[in-house]
């Protein structure tokens, strides 16, 4: 049990188990311009694809 907050390591283990779930379920970003499925990066809010978006810079 841990001490610091009284929860068994089955209910850490049901917590952990909901969030990777919540993560898991979470849809694929889509590009708003073309609708391709965008290969998303950590800590990376843009919303087009690469390919739109190097359309976007000629």
């Amino acid at each position: 049990m841990d001490r610091k907050n009284n929860k068994t390591k089955e209910e850490i283990f049901m917590q952990m188990k909901k969030s990777i779930e919540f993560f898991n379920n979470i849809p694929a970003k889509h590009c708003p311009e073309c609708g391709d499925h965008i290969i998303e990066q950590a800590e990376s809010y843009l919303m087009e694809c690469d390919r739109c978006l190097s359309k976007r810079e000629d």
